[in-house]
């Protein structure tokens, strides 16, 4: 049998089917089109004033709502009804303990409950010892861990048991001392001071 050859199809010579651009009327086009793109939105302003332009001003528009409440305002109202059920415990050691109602995964709220209850009793860090308490239904909502709101709506309940605790031990402190020796169990005003504090926390 013969053999059979294939052919390459003939390519065109170049410049056939192309349009001759010298460089210089190319250079020409890069420079002319901003005049004409200008020019073109001069006369569109100048014949459609109705038409409106891209440099005009901003609408103001209202707040959306969630700038006016969002998720973690709807979280700290519906753990407000049974805020007051937590509680601090205060160990004969000198420590404290406290069950947090939610669900740390690694996000570090029993460090920043430990440090918001240390702070507000006068604590070492180390001797707050806190817990993931279990799922108590009389919390209801107080119970929810997620959107980073833990802290946001725990912060004041916290502050208000610790408070509470440390009034507790106060009292206990001055029943105990020996008689002539009970005001000095405790700092002199520390029950004004304790009092104006727990009544900020009241009412925030």
């Amino acid at each position: 049998m013969p053999a059979h050859s294939a052919t390459a199809p003939e390519r065109p010579a170049s410049g056939d089917n192309r349009k001759n651009v010298s460089r210089r009327r190319f250079l020409g086009y890069l420079v002319a089109a901003p005049t004409l793109v200008v020019a073109a939105e001069i006369g569109r302003q100048t014949w459609l004033p109705g038409v409106p332009q891209a440099n005009a001003a901003a609408i103001p528009s209202p707040p959306l709502p969630a700038e006016l409440y969002d998720l973690l305002d709807l979280i700290r109202d519906s753990a407000r009804p049974t805020a007051n059920l937590i509680r601090i415990e205060v160990n004969r050691d000198g420590t404290v303990s406290f069950a947090l109602p939610r669900s740390d995964n690694g996000q570090g709220i029993i460090t920043s409950t430990q440090m918001i209850i240390a702070e507000e009793m006068n604590l070492d860090p180390d001797q707050v010892i806190v817990t993931l308490a279990d799922a108590r239904p009389e919390l209801v909502f107080n119970q929810l861990t997620g959107g980073s709101t833990t802290t946001f709506s725990t912060y004041t309940p916290i502050r208000v048991a610790a408070a509470l605790a440390q009034k507790r031990l106060l009292d206990a402190a001055r029943e105990r001392a020996p008689p002539g020796r009970q005001r000095a169990a405790q700092p002199a005003g520390a029950d004004h001071r304790q009092q104006r504090r727990g009544a900020a926390l009241l009412g925030s």
